[in-house]
């Protein structure tokens, strides 16, 4: 079995290797597929660094004596909407209907599920909301 590493290291005399047993192409595959690992394996070091802070957030709250379900995201219009939904929704888009309009704020609430892709770390999550009804 071959080390990832050496392969790296010696792409030329894997691929010799490879070419006298009849395997064209496989070491061009592997750096690919290698290549997609290692951008997944930072993306995914990325999302566990965000799930962290998050959870710091939210006992930074709870100490603090705030509610932690009381959420706050961002229309398509760069609207602030304030609305009540469980801390596992920090960083995601979700659907949200409009509740009540303030003087600097919009009220809404949660419908629907959430989207599968979570958003990249930012400070102020934005939040797709859907129309008042």
């Amino acid at each position: 079995m071959l080390d990832a590493k050496m392969i790296r290291a010696n792409p030329e005399a894997v691929d010799k290797i490879l070419q006298k047993r009849g395997l064209t192409g496989a070491l061009d595959k592997f750096l690919a597929l290698d290549e997609k690992r290692r951008e997944l394996l930072g993306k995914v070091e990325e999302l566990k660094n965000f799930r962290n802070t998050s959870s710091q957030q939210v006992g930074q709250m709870k100490k603090a004596g705030e509610d932690p379900t009381e959420l706050m995201g961002r229309t398509e219009n760069n609207r602030v909407v304030n609305f009540a939904g469980h801390p596992r929704l920090v960083g995601r888009f979700v659907d949200v209907m409009i509740t009540e309009a303030r003087s600097n704020s919009l009220r809404g609430r949660v419908v629907g599920g959430v989207h599968a892709h979570p958003v990249a770390p930012d400070p102020a999550p934005r939040h797709k909301s859907s129309p008042p009804a």
